[in-house]
């Protein structure tokens, strides 16, 4: 009878471990199935569903409540989340915040600057316009789809270009050239970089139906290139 319950003992053991491992493997599928990522959109309401950029959620729900609570339909806003990769739902909100009003050329690129630092500011196709001149927008869409057909990354952030790292001691000064355009000098190093070398980005900004939006920028890419000279580029070199 003992020698029985040892062997019962081992198998119960056995069966333990068959369900814990099983537990495991659907935890880490799970995770498989959801990724995290920043986006940054304007907010679509819907009765059933309502989205951010390209994130969307269930608008009566607990999710759909903490990112109500933030952001009301048409607000320009940063959503950062655990999303499904199938079908770009949010499984859980890790951190959600409405963008201020672009009414003020320095305040535009401090909190673009600030964005890079906590994550990455990169605008959802839809919404380009409301960072970028209407020209320039269509430029960076363009160079997307082409990037996108073609399975390569395409340049559409002109805030930091390293894989690596992140802008640190971010110095930015910002001249009035007219009633309505202004120039944004921007320097600062790499985090990761040891040498600590300077970069430079300058941002032209136009003012657009009382908002500030970047027309232009001068990077450092191929001698001083322009971003829209270089858009430009990205999508005739496809065709």
């Amino acid at each position: 009878m003992g020698h029985y319950r040892i062997v019962l003992g081992f198998a119960g053991l056995a069966m333990l471990g068959g369900v814990v491992a099983s537990a495991e493997a659907i935890g880490a599928a799970q995770k498989e199935q959801v990724h995290e990522e920043t986006t940054y959109g304007t907010l679509k309401y819907g009765q059933t569903d309502s989205a951010i950029g390209k994130a969307g959620f269930i608008t009566r729900s607990a999710i759909g409540d903490r990112i109500l609570k933030v952001c009301k339909m048409d607000d320009f806003c940063m959503l950062r989340a655990k999303i499904e990769n199938k079908n770009d739902f949010v499984r859980q909100v890790i951190a959600i915040e409405k963008a201020p009003k672009f009414s003020d050329p320095d305040l535009m690129i401090k909190y673009i600057y600030k964005q890079v630092d906590k994550n990455a500011f990169n605008v959802d196709d839809d919404d380009l316009d409301l960072v970028f001149s209407k020209s320039l927008a269509e430029l960076i869409r363009k160079a997307r789809v082409n990037a996108r057909k073609e399975e390569t990354d395409v340049l559409d952030t002109p805030w930091f270009f390293s894989q690596e790292g992140k802008p640190v001691n971010v110095k930015i000064s910002t001249t009035s050239t007219g009633s309505s355009t202004a120039i944004s000098r921007v320097q600062f190093t790499n985090s990761d970089d040891s040498e600590d070398k300077l970069n430079r980005h300058n941002f032209e900004l136009v003012k657009i139906d009382g908002q500030w939006k970047i027309s232009d920028a001068k990077l450092p890419l191929m001698s001083n290139e322009k971003l829209d000279s270089y858009m430009e580029f990205l999508v005739k070199k496809s065709k």
